[in-house]
This record gives C-alpha cells, sequence and structure tokens, in this order.
C-alpha cells in the first residue's frame, strides 16, 4: 500500500510565506490558515485542524471569513461528537451568517 505523502509542511510554508509578504493579519494570511485547518481535517487531525480555526478566526478582520472559520470549527466539533461545543460555536457565527448557521444546525435533526 502506498503512503499518502504529507503536506502539512507546504501549507504551514504559504503561511508563513503570506505573513511575511502581507503581514499577519490579512486576509490571505487567514485563506491561508483555512486551507492548512481543512488539509489537516482531511489527514484526521483534528486537534492542527481545530488550532489552525482558532488562528484564522482570531487574525481575520473580513466578518464573513471569521464566520467560515467558526462554522468550520463547529463542523469538526460535531463530526467528532461534541455537541455542546459546535453549538457554542454556532452561536457566534449566527449573528453575522444566520442562514448558512441554520442549515447547518439542521443536520443533526
Amino acid at each position: 500500500a502506498m503512503v499518502a505523502a504529507d503536506f502539512t509542511h507546504l501549507y504551514q510554508q504559504a503561511v508563513e510565506q503570506r505573513k511575511a509578504q502581507y503581514g499577519p493579519q490579512h486576509r490571505k494570511v487567514a485563506a491561508a490558515m483555512l486551507d492548512l485547518a481543512l488539509y489537516l481535517k482531511e489527514q484526521g487531525d483534528k486537534t492542527g485542524a481545530a488550532g489552525a480555526l482558532q488562528s484564522m478566526i482570531a487574525i481575520s478582520q473580513d466578518p464573513l471569513a471569521r464566520a467560515e472559520g467558526q462554522l468550520e470549527l463547529a463542523a469538526l466539533t460535531a463530526q467528532y461528537r461534541d455537541v455542546p461545543a459546535a453549538l457554542a460555536v454556532l452561536e457566534k457565527s449566527a449573528s453575522i451568517v444566520p442562514a448558512r448557521a441554520v442549515s447547518l444546525n439542521n443536520l443533526g435533526t
């Protein structure tokens, strides 16, 4: 069986390069962090993905990007059956994008 290559370092490199080029709070840095988080989630690294999403939410100055990060974090948390934590994250983001939060909230029903 072939082992899939781990490209985590390439995603981390992209984050660092964008930080150097645009500054730490630029939307392109947040976008690279989201890419890293989604890759880590795909690899099954829940902790790494959650950390990258939390960093992305913390630095993002764009409310919609921040909400996207919060919704991804809620989905990640729900996927691992931590429903109270997922709902807490959803409540935070619901004020920004109610329709998407409601549709995500209905997944469990």
